[in-house]
């Protein structure tokens, strides 16, 4: 049916459908392309290749008050997520960690001169251990890698990128070893606020890290 005559000739729209659907396919085609070869997704896609990873949390808060540099805590919960990915296969995945914490000696392994930690295993004393642990392919984190025997805190903001496949577990957990733990105070005695993470504008009363995902790559 004609709808409408222009410059002489009739357009049709039942074409226009066509030729938008057309246009449609080309564009989405060329963005299936860049997945398939391992392109970085846009947010939307984002959200659902690990989404349920993103701000997940671990949270020791002080069990009672503390003025000095130490306060009572217990070992949270674990908490864990399913990595889904599109498609399936195995993703690289660039990951954000924020929080305050204190440090901790970790032994072997490999780390990044700073926080972030590849296997190895906890130190023997008493402060605290922040694990992040993957189930395939099967890896050990740490996220406070440094020295132990320090009662302070210290703001940490830095990116890791581990690999993750498809349907994996992805499991959060905690260990204050002697129920005790240093309170969110500097090297001044001045509570660590971290910008853009809750309880922003207000310092956390005890320890923290929260985790969100800055990319998720297919490249298998």
């Amino acid at each position: 049916m004609r709808n409408k005559k222009y410059n002489g000739s009739y357009f049709y729209g039942s074409s226009l459908c066509n030729v938008t659907k057309i246009i449609f396919l080309i564009l989405f085609s060329g963005f299936l392309i860049n997945a398939c070869e391992g392109g970085d997704y846009p947010y939307f896609i984002k959200e659902n290749a690990g989404g349920s990873l993103d701000s997940l949390r671990w949270d020791i808060p002080c069990a009672s008050s503390s003025a000095g540099t130490d306060c009572v805590a217990d070992n949270p919960d674990p908490v864990s997520a399913i990595f889904e990915g599109i498609g399936g296969g195995l993703y690289s995945v660039t990951l954000r960690f924020r929080g305050v914490v204190e440090q901790k000696t970790y032994i072997g392994g490999e780390n990044d001169g700073a926080y972030w930690q590849i296997g190895g295993a906890p130190d023997n004393d008493v402060w605290n251990i922040y694990k992040l642990e993957v189930s395939s392919p099967y890896q050990v984190y740490y996220l406070n890698r440094g020295v132990s025997l320090q009662s302070r805190c210290f703001g940490i903001d830095y990116t890791a990128t581990i690999k993750i496949s498809h349907g994996a577990t992805v499991r959060l957990t905690a260990d204050v070893i002697d129920s005790s733990e240093a309170t969110n105070k500097d090297g001044a005695g001045n509570p660590i606020l971290i910008p853009g993470v809750p309880p922003y504008p207000d310092a956390y009363d005890g320890q923290f890290i929260q985790m969100n995902i800055v990319s998720a790559k297919l490249i298998e």
